[in-house]
C-alpha cells in the first residue's frame, strides 16, 4: 500500500515540478524534507527510487537542471548522487566539508550548501568567519553556496545579510588541488 501511495506522489510531484518549469523556472529543487526520518536501508527502498524517477522525468521533459536535497540522508549521499542523476546535490550542515567535496570530485556533480542555519545566530563577524571557512573548503565552479537548510524564523536580518555579502565578496585564499 505504501509503494502505491509513493507511486502516486511521484506522479504529482513530477507534475508540479514540470509545471514550475512551464511557468518559467530555470532550475528546480526536489526537497525531501523527511529523509532524516529514514535509515539508509529504508531511504534506499522507500525514497530513492521515487526521487530518482522524479529527477529523470523533470530533466527528460524540461531539460532544466534539478537539485536533489535530502537533509539528514548523509549516509545515502553517494547512492543518491549515482541513482538520481541530479545535476546538483544539496548538502545539509551535518555533512562534513570533506564528504561534500569528495562527492563532487568523485561523481562530477555540483553541490549546494552546507552552512548550519544556526550559525546565523552568532555575531556578524562569526557569520562571516564560518561562511568563509565553508567557501574556502568547498569552492569550485560546481558549488552553490547556501545554508544546509532554510533560514530560521528568528534569524537576525543583519546576520543573513552578512552571510550573503560574504558569499558575494568571497575570493579563495589558496587554490584547491585540481581546481
Amino acid at each position: 500500500m505504501l509503494h502505491d501511495l509513493l507511486e502516486r506522489l511521484t506522479l504529482v510531484v513530477g507534475d508540479f515540478l514540470v509545471a514550475q518549469v512551464a511557468a518559467g523556472a530555470q532550475i528546480v529543487q526536489l526537497f525531501d524534507s523527511w529523509a532524516s526520518a529514514l535509515g539508509p536501508m529504508e531511504y534506499t527502498e522507500f525514497a530513492l527510487p521515487y526521487v530518482s524517477r522524479i529527477v529523470r522525468r523533470v530533466r527528460d521533459e524540461t531539460g532544466v537542471p534539478v537539485i536533489s536535497f535530502a537533509p539528514g540522508a548523509g549516509a545515502s549521499l553517494s547512492a543518491m548522487t549515482q541513482r538520481t542523476t541530479a545535476d546538483v546535490i544539496g548538502i545539509d550542515w551535518e555533512t562534513p566539508f570533506s564528504v561534500a567535496r569528495a562527492l563532487s570530485d568523485t561523481h562530477g556533480v555540483a553541490i549546494q550548501g552546507n552552512l548550519d542555519p544556526c550559525a546565523l545566530f552568532g555575531t556578524p563577524d562569526d557569520v562571516r568567519a564560518r561562511t568563509q571557512r565553508m567557501l574556502q573548503a568547498l569552492h569550485s565552479p560546481a558549488y552553490i553556496a547556501n545554508l544546509g537548510h532554510g533560514v530560521l524564523p528568528d534569524t537576525p536580518v543583519e546576520n543573513a545579510k552578512a552571510f550573503v555579502d560574504t558569499v558575494k565578496e568571497f575570493v579563495p585564499t589558496t587554490p584547491r588541488a585540481g581546481a
